[in-house]
């Protein structure tokens, strides 16, 4: 199933989910979220891992994400708090210093468990961690 991408459109947003290596899911907003796309997201995390036999690495990309409902942003911490402790590495990738600050405060007063989790505002940092995740979960899965 590696290699398999899903999109999710609503009139005002989209998202792509890809299982990028067996063990790496990697989301790609565009537009404006609400609370469908985290129907969305928990139906392919519960088809894609199904089980929680392994951890999984999460890679969010939010550069061409112009908003969010606040039902979307309800439905993503209590969605979070749940898939948080199945992951190894959970990497969000932001547009400014500001929504990364942002998303650090809400972290830290929701009681989010994220020592794991990396906000960065940097694509190459994201795309160098995404490489070595790919790779890892694919030698991985081929051992």
């Amino acid at each position: 199933m590696s290699g398999t991408s899903i999109v999710y459109r609503t009139a005002r947003g989209e998202l792509t989910l890809s299982l990028a290596a067996p063990s790496v899911l990697v989301f790609e907003y565009e537009g404006y979220a609400d609370g469908s796309f985290i129907d969305f997201i928990d139906r392919v995390w519960n088809d894609c891992f199904p089980d929680g036999s392994f951890p999984v690495q999460v890679f969010v990309d939010t550069e061409r994400q112009t908003g969010a409902a606040s039902e979307f942003r309800t439905k993503l911490m209590a969605w979070a708090r749940r898939i948080l402790p199945r992951t190894d590495v959970y990497c969000l990738l932001v547009k400014s210093r500001w929504v990364a600050m942002g998303i650090s405060i809400v972290r830290a007063t929701m009681g989010l468990p994220a020592a794991h989790c990396e906000v960065t505002t940097s694509r190459e940092v994201f795309g160098a961690k995404l490489a070595d995740a790919i790779r890892r979960s694919t030698m991985c899965a081929s051992a």
